[in-house]
C-alpha cells in the first residue's frame, strides 16, 4: 500500500514512508481518531467532534508524563455537545498534559464552555475558536502551567457573568524554573461584554494570575470591543502576596475599544484590571519597564457616566434607582456582595481552601417597571449567612429578586441573604483548624452598583453608591 505524503498511518495505510522515523515496534492504529500515530511526525487525525473530545481519555497517559500530538483536518462545532462539569467550570477535556494541539488553520466552535480544564506543559496553536454565549475559554476552570497559545484567533460574541474571566487562560499557575505562559501570534476579534459592578476585574488573554505567574505576549493584537466594571487588555485580576507577576510585551497592538464601566478614583490599568498589588507588577513593554498605570495602548478606557442614572439607600434598606437617558436600554442590574472564603476538596476528599470570591446578590429590574423615571428595589442591603448557618430558632423564606431566587434567613428579628454556595465561608480552612469559626454571619459589602445593560449585555451606564 502506498504511503500517504506526511507519513500517517491509517486503516487503508499500514506502511510507513521512508521520511518517517523507522519503526521499531509494531503499530497500532487508533479507532478514535481518522489516521496517525499521536506522535509528532504523526500526530492522531480529529475531523469530527467526537475524536476531538476523545482526547480526554488521553488525561491519566498524560498525567504519567507521556505526549501525544493531535492535529485537525476538518472544522469541528462543539454546540451541540454536552461538555464535562468539572468543581471550577465546564470543559471538554479535563487535562491537556505535554502534549500538542495544531488546529491546522480550522476552525473550533464552542458554545458557554472551555475546551480544555487544566493545561500543563502544551501547546494550542493554528487554530481559530469561534465562541458564543456565555464564559468561554480555550482553558478555563483550573490553573494553567508552562503552556504556549501560538497563532490563535478568537473571534465571536461573548458574556462574562462574573470576575476573573479571559478569554485564553482563565487561571494562569505561578511559574517555577523560568516557565512562563507564552501567546504568540494571537489575535482576539471576539467582542466581550462582562458585569458593570467593582468586582468584575477580567481580562481579554488572562482572567486571574496567581502569584510568580510570568506572561509573554509577542506580536499579539486585540481588535475586538470589550466592556466590563475593570476591563484590561492582558490580565483580569491577580492574587496578593509578595510575589511578582511578569508580563513581557513585545509588539502588540490594540485597535478594540476596551472600556471600564466603574470609576472607583482608583489607579486605572490597562494591563492588569485590579491592581492593588500594583508595587508586585512587573512589566515590560518592547524592552522598555513601566508600571501597571502607565497608558501605553490607545483605546483603553474608563465609560463616561450617565448624568441621571442613580442609586440611593431607603430606610427599610431597599433601593432606589432612578433610571438613565441612555437609549437602548434593555434591562438593569442591581448587585452587591461579600468576599469569603472558598472551600474545595483535595484528592483525598480533604477539606482544603482554594482562595477567595464573592457572593453576590442581584435584582434585574425591566425598564417597563420604572414609575415616573424611578423603581424601589424587592432587594435589601442585608448582611449574609453561610449556606449551613441556622442557629436554634431561625426562620427561613424563599424570595425572588427578577430572575435570581434567594433565601432570607431571620435570626433574632434581623434578616440575612443565604449564600447560594455551601462551599462559601467566614475563613480559611487552617483559621478553623486554629479555633475560629467557618460558619456564621458576614458583613455586605457597602459598595452597591446599578448598571445599565443592552440586549447584548453591553454596559451602558453605571453608578455606585457607597453606602453608610
Amino acid at each position: 500500500v502506498a504511503a500517504t505524503s506526511d507519513g500517517v498511518i491509517t486503516d487503508a495505510n499500514t506502511t510507513v514512508p521512508s521520511t518517517t522515523n523507522k519503526v521499531t515496534e509494531a503499530v497500532t492504529v487508533n479507532k478514535d481518531f481518522a489516521g496517525g500515530l499521536g506522535t509528532e511526525k504523526s500526530p492522531y487525525l480529529v475531523a469530527t467532534a467526537e475524536q476531538l473530545t476523545s482526547i480526554d481519555s488521553f488525561g491519566d497517559k498524560m498525567g504519567n508524563e507521556e505526549s501525544f500530538s493531535f492535529k485537525l483536518i476538518n472544522d469541528i462545532t462543539l454546540i451541540s455537545k454536552n461538555p464535562q462539569e468539572f468543581e471550577y467550570g465546564s470543559a471538554y477535556i479535563g487535562k491537556f498534559v505535554n502534549s500538542v494541539l495544531d488546529g491546522n488553520g480550522y476552525k473550533i466552535a464552542i458554545d458557554s464552555a472551555s475546551l480544555v480544564y487544566t493545561m500543563s506543559n502544551a501547546t494550542i496553536k493554528n487554530v481559530v475558536f469561534n465562541f458564543s454565549g456565555v464564559d468561554c475559554a480555550i482553558a478555563g476552570g483550573d490553573y494553567v502551567t508552562a503552556s504556549v497559545f501560538e497563532n490563535i484567533r478568537t473571534i465571536g460574541n461573548i458574556t462574562f457573568s462574573d470576575r476573573n474571566r479571559g478569554l485564553y487562560v482563565v487561571y494562569a499557575n505561578r511559574s517555577a524554573d523560568g516557565n512562563v505562559i507564552k501567546f504568540i501570534n494571537c489575535t482576539n476579534e471576539a467582542n466581550i461584554a462582562g458585569p458593570g459592578y467593582y468586582q468584575a476585574y477580567n481580562g481579554i488573554f488572562v482572567g486571574y494570575s496567581l502569584q510568580g505567574a510570568n506572561l509573554v505576549f509577542e506580536n499579539c493584537k486585540n481588535t475586538g470591543d470589550f466592556t466590563c466594571g475593570k476591563a484590561a487588555l492582558f490580565v483580569g485580576n491577580q492574587s496578593q502576596g509578595e510575589w511578582v507577576i511578569k508580563l513581557n510585551i513585545s509588539n502588540f497592538e490594540n485597535k478594540g475599544n476596551v472600556v471600564s464601566t466603574y470609576d472607583s478614583k482608583e489607579a486605572y490599568s490597562q494591563f492588569v484590571g485590579a491592581v492593588a498589588n500594583k508595587a508586585n507588577i512587573y512589566i515590560e513593554v518592547n524592552g522598555e519597564n513601566y508600571q501597571a498605570t502607565d497608558t501605553v495602548f490607545p483605546n483603553v478606557s474608563v465609560l463616561a457616566q450617565d448624568k441621571t442614572l442613580e442609586l440611593a439607600l431607603n430606610a427599610d434598606k431597599t433601593f432606589t434607582v432612578t433610571q438613565a437617558t441612555v437609549s437602548d436600554v434593555a434591562y438593569y442590574e442591581v448587585s452587591y456582595g461579600t468576599y469569603v472564603s472558598w472551600w474545595g476538596t483535595d484528592a483525598e476528599g480533604q477539606d482544603i481552601t482554594i482562595g477567595t470570591q464573592i457572593e453576590y446578590i442581584k435584582e434585574k429590574i425591566d425598564p417597563s417597571k420604572f414609575v415616573k423615571g424611578a423603581y424601589t428595589t424587592q432587594m435589601k442591603w442585608l448582611d449574609l449567612v453561610t449556606y449551613n448557618y441556622a442557629p436554634e430558632g431561625s426562620t427561613s423564606a424563599e424570595i425572588t429578586l427578577g430572575e435570581n431566587k434567594y433565601t432570607v434567613v431571620t435570626i433574632s428579628g434581623t434578616e440575612y441573604y443565604r449564600m447560594a454556595s455551601e462551599w462559601s465561608k467566614l475563613c480559611t480552612v487552617d483559621q478553623v483548624q486554629e479555633g475560629d469559626s467557618a460558619e456564621g454571619v458576614k458583613k455586605a459589602n457597602n459598595y452597591i452598583v446599578v448598571s445599565a445593560y443592552n440586549a447584548d449585555g453591553t454596559v451602558l451606564a453605571t453608578y455606585t453608591l457607597i453606602a453608610k
